[in-house]
Protein backbone atom coordinates (compact mmCIF):
# COMPACT_ATOMS: atom_id res chain seq x y z
CA UNK A 1 0.00 0.00 0.00
CA UNK A 2 1.34 3.07 -1.04
CA UNK A 3 1.52 6.18 1.74
CA UNK A 4 -0.56 9.46 0.73
CA UNK A 5 -0.21 13.21 1.39
CA UNK A 6 -2.68 15.83 2.20
CA UNK A 7 -2.59 19.11 2.89
CA UNK A 8 -5.06 21.66 4.79
CA UNK A 9 -5.24 25.06 5.75
CA UNK A 10 -6.51 28.25 5.70
CA UNK A 11 -7.80 29.00 2.01
CA UNK A 12 -5.55 31.04 0.38
CA UNK A 13 -2.18 30.07 1.94
CA UNK A 14 -0.87 28.01 -0.94
CA UNK A 15 -1.76 24.64 -0.75
CA UNK A 16 -2.81 24.29 -4.23
CA UNK A 17 0.55 26.20 -5.11
CA UNK A 18 2.51 23.65 -3.05
CA UNK A 19 0.78 20.79 -5.03
CA UNK A 20 1.76 22.68 -8.70
CA UNK A 21 5.44 23.14 -7.65
CA UNK A 22 5.81 19.24 -5.94
CA UNK A 23 4.50 18.23 -9.37
CA UNK A 24 6.84 20.81 -11.14
CA UNK A 25 9.51 18.71 -9.12
CA UNK A 26 8.58 15.32 -9.87
CA UNK A 27 8.34 16.05 -13.77
CA UNK A 28 12.03 16.52 -13.92
CA UNK A 29 13.56 13.24 -14.06
CA UNK A 30 10.70 12.05 -16.57
CA UNK A 31 7.03 13.25 -17.46
CA UNK A 32 4.19 11.90 -14.80
CA UNK A 33 1.09 9.87 -15.40
CA UNK A 34 -1.56 11.83 -13.38
CA UNK A 35 -4.86 10.21 -12.43
CA UNK A 36 -7.64 12.33 -9.99
CA UNK A 37 -9.10 15.71 -10.44
CA UNK A 38 -8.84 18.96 -9.64
CA UNK A 39 -10.92 21.72 -8.95
CA UNK A 40 -10.57 25.54 -9.96
CA UNK A 41 -12.99 28.42 -10.23
CA UNK A 42 -13.74 30.36 -13.70
CA UNK A 43 -14.80 33.83 -12.39
CA UNK A 44 -14.76 35.30 -16.11
CA UNK A 45 -18.13 35.31 -16.10
CA UNK A 46 -20.70 33.78 -13.38
CA UNK A 47 -18.33 32.29 -10.78
CA UNK A 48 -18.57 28.61 -11.73
CA UNK A 49 -16.57 25.94 -10.24
CA UNK A 50 -15.22 23.13 -12.36
CA UNK A 51 -13.99 19.28 -11.92
CA UNK A 52 -11.27 18.54 -14.22
CA UNK A 53 -9.47 15.50 -15.37
CA UNK A 54 -5.88 15.69 -13.50
CA UNK A 55 -4.01 14.05 -16.27
CA UNK A 56 -5.65 16.90 -18.66
CA UNK A 57 -7.56 14.33 -21.38
CA UNK A 58 -10.78 15.05 -21.07
CA UNK A 59 -12.82 18.51 -20.88
CA UNK A 60 -13.33 19.63 -17.36
CA UNK A 61 -16.90 19.55 -15.79
CA UNK A 62 -19.11 22.29 -14.38
CA UNK A 63 -19.79 21.10 -10.74
CA UNK A 64 -21.61 24.56 -8.39
CA UNK A 65 -22.38 28.19 -9.45
CA UNK A 66 -22.13 30.96 -7.06
CA UNK A 67 -24.80 33.61 -6.60
CA UNK A 68 -25.85 35.82 -4.40
CA UNK A 69 -27.88 33.16 -2.07
CA UNK A 70 -25.00 30.89 -1.65
CA UNK A 71 -23.70 28.04 -4.25
CA UNK A 72 -25.34 26.33 -6.47
CA UNK A 73 -24.30 22.49 -6.71
CA UNK A 74 -25.19 20.52 -9.90
CA UNK A 75 -26.56 17.19 -8.80
CA UNK A 76 -24.87 13.86 -9.57
CA UNK A 77 -21.75 15.75 -10.53
CA UNK A 78 -19.42 14.21 -7.84
CA UNK A 79 -21.16 10.88 -7.93
CA UNK A 80 -20.69 10.42 -11.60
CA UNK A 81 -17.90 12.74 -13.16
CA UNK A 82 -15.28 12.65 -10.17
CA UNK A 83 -15.94 8.98 -8.82
CA UNK A 84 -14.85 7.95 -12.38
CA UNK A 85 -11.77 9.93 -12.42
CA UNK A 86 -10.77 8.71 -9.35
CA UNK A 87 -11.85 5.07 -10.35
CA UNK A 88 -9.66 5.49 -13.39
CA UNK A 89 -6.49 6.01 -12.25
CA UNK A 90 -4.82 2.33 -13.05
CA UNK A 91 -1.73 3.47 -15.21
CA UNK A 92 -1.32 6.69 -13.21
CA UNK A 93 1.95 7.56 -11.13
CA UNK A 94 -0.08 9.50 -8.73
CA UNK A 95 -3.78 10.72 -8.03
CA UNK A 96 -4.39 13.75 -7.52
CA UNK A 97 -7.86 14.86 -5.38
CA UNK A 98 -7.65 18.90 -5.37
CA UNK A 99 -9.44 19.72 -3.42
CA UNK A 100 -12.29 17.35 -1.15
CA UNK A 101 -14.37 19.45 0.83
CA UNK A 102 -17.44 19.69 2.02
CA UNK A 103 -19.41 20.06 -1.22
CA UNK A 104 -19.15 16.52 -1.46
CA UNK A 105 -20.93 15.44 1.39
CA UNK A 106 -23.93 14.28 -0.25
CA UNK A 107 -22.00 12.21 -2.94
CA UNK A 108 -21.83 8.81 -1.24
CA UNK A 109 -20.11 7.19 -4.17
CA UNK A 110 -17.31 10.00 -5.11
CA UNK A 111 -16.97 8.95 -1.60
CA UNK A 112 -16.27 5.81 -1.46
CA UNK A 113 -14.06 6.10 -4.87
CA UNK A 114 -11.83 8.84 -2.58
CA UNK A 115 -11.68 5.91 0.19
CA UNK A 116 -10.84 3.44 -2.06
CA UNK A 117 -7.72 5.13 -3.86
CA UNK A 118 -5.93 4.84 -0.29
CA UNK A 119 -6.26 1.09 -0.33
CA UNK A 120 -4.28 0.98 -3.31
CA UNK A 121 -0.98 1.21 -4.62
CA UNK A 122 -0.62 4.44 -6.27
CA UNK A 123 0.14 7.20 -3.87
CA UNK A 124 -2.28 10.40 -3.97
CA UNK A 125 -1.67 13.48 -2.84
CA UNK A 126 -4.40 16.32 -2.23
CA UNK A 127 -5.87 19.03 -0.30
CA UNK A 128 -8.85 18.60 2.29
CA UNK A 129 -10.65 21.77 3.06
CA UNK A 130 -10.00 23.19 6.43
CA UNK A 131 -12.59 22.74 9.26
CA UNK A 132 -15.07 20.00 10.29
CA UNK A 133 -15.49 18.25 7.58
CA UNK A 134 -17.36 14.99 8.61
CA UNK A 135 -16.11 12.91 5.82
CA UNK A 136 -12.62 13.55 5.97
CA UNK A 137 -12.39 11.79 9.27
CA UNK A 138 -11.78 8.41 8.28
CA UNK A 139 -8.84 9.84 5.15
CA UNK A 140 -7.62 11.55 8.38
CA UNK A 141 -7.29 8.61 10.38
CA UNK A 142 -5.90 6.42 7.58
CA UNK A 143 -2.64 4.52 8.18
CA UNK A 144 -0.79 5.30 4.97
CA UNK A 145 -2.34 9.22 5.37
CA UNK A 146 0.42 12.15 6.40
CA UNK A 147 -1.75 15.70 6.97
CA UNK A 148 0.19 18.76 6.69
CA UNK A 149 -1.38 21.75 7.89
CA UNK A 150 0.17 24.69 5.52
CA UNK A 151 1.35 28.04 7.11
CA UNK A 152 3.09 30.81 5.67
CA UNK A 153 6.27 29.73 7.39
CA UNK A 154 6.85 26.03 6.22
CA UNK A 155 4.65 26.75 2.39
CA UNK A 156 7.73 27.21 0.59
CA UNK A 157 9.49 23.93 2.21
CA UNK A 158 6.84 21.60 1.50
CA UNK A 159 7.20 21.53 -2.46
CA UNK A 160 10.40 20.15 -2.41
CA UNK A 161 9.22 17.57 0.84
CA UNK A 162 6.50 16.22 -0.80
CA UNK A 163 8.44 15.39 -3.70
CA UNK A 164 10.77 14.33 -2.32
CA UNK A 165 8.50 11.50 -0.46
CA UNK A 166 6.56 10.87 -3.80
CA UNK A 167 9.60 10.82 -5.84
CA UNK A 168 10.71 7.20 -3.69
CA UNK A 169 7.74 5.58 -4.31
CA UNK A 170 6.67 6.92 -8.01
CA UNK A 171 10.37 6.01 -9.57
Amino acid sequence: MANHIFLTGPKRIGKSTAIRKALALLEQPAPLSLGGFLTYWDDTGEPSLYIADASGRTEPSLLAVRREAGMSLLPGVFDERGAALLQTTEKAHLILMDELGFLEQDSPRFQAAALACLEGDVPVLGVLREGDVPWHAPIKAHDSVTVYLVSQENRDALPSMIADALRRQIF
